[in-house]
């Protein structure tokens, strides 16, 4: 691999009240904050790498990668991830739906942090979300893993630390 690779990944846990609690709720906190990579992931200069975790699904990863053109090109739920010479600006925006803490007036720079190649970072969040029309609600937790490789290493994730990390829980009634 001579191009440095940008690879994102996103975890995606989605849960309603069925398993807020008791045996689901032990899934759910059991699930992993990082997976290993396919190779197929250093395929494209940017990758996303989506593993979601559906309570429909009794939690069983769901996986796919997708190859990005640009960083521009994809819209990420919840993150900006940016680029300049030397680095990569990750900034997790505040999602104005989210019901969390009881306000949706939330600031849209959001937090962030800055990688440079061979580093990784991590921003995790949580929501609570409610339907419109029928008022049902659900909880999401996002986990994005994103790295700027010059190596293919398809454990980085899971072997190693991130070198900056975000986490923002809201208190989900």
């Amino acid at each position: 691999m001579q191009t440095p690779r940008i690879i994102v990944q996103r975890l995606h846990t989605v849960w309603t009240k069925a398993s807020r609690g008791g045996q689901g709720a032990v899934r759910r906190n059991a699930l992993p904050h990082a997976c290993a990579l396919p190779l197929d992931a250093f395929a494209a200069e940017i990758s996303l790498h989506r593993v979601s975790f559906l309570e429909e699904s009794d939690f069983q990863p769901q996986e796919r990668i997708e190859p990005i053109s640009s960083l521009e090109e994809r819209s990420l739920p919840g993150l900006s991830v940016s680029a300049d010479v030397e680095r990569l600006i990750v900034r997790h925006p505040k999602d104005p739906r989210s019901l969390a803490n009881g306000t949706s007036a939330y600031p849209h720079e959001g937090v962030g942090f800055t990688i440079s190649l061979d580093e990784w970072g991590q921003v995790e969040f949580n929501a609570r979300y409610s339907d419109w029309d029928t008022g049902t609600w659900w909880y999401e937790r996002s986990i994005y893993n994103v790295g700027w490789f010059s190596r293919e290493e398809t454990d980085r994730f899971t072997t190693s630390r991130p070198t900056q990390r975000t986490v923002e829980r809201a208190m989900l009634r």
